[in-house]
């Protein structure tokens, strides 16, 4: 199982992440036995990129030397054969943003991009409207809509080679041919900021291993997910969402091969 082989292997996680989020994303790795650093400066992310087991690029607070600093990153981590993963965090919220997920994909290969289902929208499409960093009620995956998602999806990881995954009451991961369905996690999850910035992360350091992106993406968002699940049993009356991001931090780090084969609800489609 991954998550055993990240504790047994702490492979370091080198993060390009925002500021809103950084201390989670940092404890969330540390909670599953991965080791982050969090360098942002172009003056040597570069190396720091070469060295890492893999890199994740969060573009929840950008400007236009971090969006540079970030493509240096990716490109020296593609040169290295470095995973490369992105949350493109609120990346339809502005013009300038819109251009910048353009600039950053269009000059970095990524292994898997993870987003909310209007920021992923917003890559397929070259524009957006999404509510700052939320996603959009009109957007969001239904088991009606589940269909044509998946078809918008399996195109876009065609284009792009790499592994889509979008999270929303249910999750979908797709890497060309291959789909999965997911229907685990708790609603509680949307009361935290930095559920996202933190999933995208435990990817990154799923992906560290140099696989097929495709299953240890679903592996991580399973765990992530099965986490929340177990924070909001955990929760005593007098707690809220507070308590509940610490419980989320304090679960992942405690899932087994046991409890995610007793917890996991996905459905491949082939």
């Amino acid at each position: 199982m991954l998550s055993v082989q990240v504790r047994e292997k702490s492979p370091l996680v080198h993060c390009m992440t925002n500021f809103v989020t950084v201390n989670d994303v940092a404890n969330i790795l540390l909670s599953i036995g991965a080791s982050p650093t969090m360098a942002d400066s172009a003056c040597e992310v570069a190396e720091i990129a070469t060295m890492a087991d893999a890199l994740y690029i969060n573009m929840g607070t950008i400007d236009e030397h971090i969006v540079d600093a970030m493509i240096c990153a990716g490109q020296a981590a593609n040169k290295a054969g470095t995973p490369v993963v992105l949350d493109p965090v609120g990346c339809g919220a502005s013009h300038f943003r819109q251009e910048s997920i353009q600039k950053v994909l269009s000059s970095v290969h990524f292994t898997a991009i993870r987003g909310n289902a209007s920021e992923i929208k917003t890559i397929i499409e070259g524009t957006g409207s999404s509510r700052g960093v939320d996603v959009e009620e009109k957007d969001e995956v239904t088991e009606d809509s589940l269909p044509q998602t998946l078809k918008k999806l399996q195109t876009l990881s065609q284009k792009l080679d790499c592994v889509i995954a979008v999270s929303g009451a249910i999750d979908l991961v797709v890497y060309k041919d291959q789909q999965a369905i997911l229907r685990n996690g708790d609603s509680m999850m949307k009361s935290i900021t930095g559920a996202g910035c933190m999933l995208t992360a435990v990817i990154a350091a799923f992906c560290a291993f140099g696989q097929d992106a495709f299953f240890p993406t679903i592996s991580a968002i399973s765990c992530m997910n099965i986490a929340g699940e177990r924070a909001k049993e955990l929760l005593l009356d007098t707690e809220g969402n507070a308590s509940f991001r610490t419980h989320l931090i304090d679960s992942i780090g405690k899932i087994d091969t046991k409890l995610l084969n007793k917890k996991v609800k996905y459905e491949l489609i082939r």
